[in-house]
């Protein structure tokens, strides 16, 4: 579920990644769900908030993103491309997107350069840490937000997240025609960062939330933007988003992935929108054992996932 593949700058090596878009002279590559299985007919409803973002024609997604308030679309800012034209909200197979649109089980927004608020950061100096973006619809959606964590909401290694998309299913298969769903879990940022420490990884710490890659389960190629979220036990209105994929070394080869921590900037967003974001109090999330693992490698993979930092 991210864009396309990308080259970027590490170290004075050139790579490319496969999440992503140009940051810092660097690349985002697009990534897909790996190791999750496709959302079921029974729960497509499950998840309104889900966007896909694409161009004029066709079903191809080129990034991810998430309703937070009924005018409002958060995304990956190195997603911002002007081949973007359209937003499908509450989408679930992509060969039937127009279909869907017509049933009213999802809908469509068209989006133009100027509906985009890239972070300043980001926009000014391609600086990977604020890797976070807002499109405002000019048509708001009929569709339920998600409700965003609330800052006092602290993880453990035993936090397992989940993340939706659209993208292969297994590198290097054809992304997947329906709406696939993974689970990963939390990996503490002492862990997260030493496993990076070559590629100066440090420097992202407290603006990203790591998540595991291990036992082949993971984000990848064409899963920019999208949802990383705590998932509430009965409904939707308790799912809790906590991040948005945005960079990680090859897909699910057990490195943790990096995605935009929203506690982070939730005072850009109300800065931006106007919104507080006031939220229900937090259900309860109870996770099973943890699933993680050692990585095998410490090397930046080519060809792989998403963008690599610099």
């Amino acid at each position: 579920m991210k864009p396309f593949l990308f080259k970027i700058v590490l170290f004075s090596f050139m790579f490319s990644c496969s999440r992503a878009t140009h940051i810092n002279n660097q690349s985002h590559t697009s990534l897909d769900i790996v190791g999750g299985k496709p959302v079921s007919q029974e729960d497509r409803d499950r998840f309104p908030y889900i966007v896909a973002l694409l161009g004029s024609t066709g079903n191809h997604v080129t990034c991810g993103g998430f309703l937070i308030d009924k005018s409002y679309i958060l995304t990956a800012a190195h997603c911002k491309s002007p081949n973007i034209k359209r937003a499908i909200i509450g989408g679930y197979k992509k060969s039937r997107f127009d279909q869907e649109v017509s049933e009213k089980s999802a809908e469509v927004r068209n989006i133009s350069s100027s509906d985009w608020i890239v972070h300043q950061e980001y926009a000014t100096k391609k600086d990977s840490r604020f890797d976070i973006a807002l499109i405002k619809l000019n048509v708001p959606s009929t569709k339920s937000k998600v409700y965003l964590v609330d800052n006092a909401r602290t993880y453990s290694s035993l936090d397992s997240f989940h993340i939706l998309g659209w993208g292969r299913t297994k590198s290097p298969q054809n992304p997947g025609d329906i709406l696939q769903e993974v689970s990963v879990r939390y990996v503490e940022p002492s862990k997260c960062f030493k496993v990076h420490s070559s590629y100066n990884f440090a420097r992202f710490r407290g603006f990203m939330v790591c998540t595991s890659s291990a036992h082949n389960k993971d984000a990848c190629n064409g899963d920019s933007g999208s949802i990383v979220f705590l998932k509430g036990k009965h409904s939707l209105k308790e799912d809790r988003a906590v991040g948005v994929v945005s960079m990680g070394i090859g897909c699910a080869e057990g490195y943790p992935a990096l995605n935009t921590n929203i506690q982070t900037f939730k005072s850009w967003l109300k800065e931006q929108t106007g919104l507080s974001f006031e939220i229900d109090p937090s259900e309860e999330h109870t996770p099973g054992p943890s699933e993680e693992s050692e990585p095998t490698s410490e090397h930046c993979t080519r060809n792989r996932r998403r963008r690599c930092p610099k």
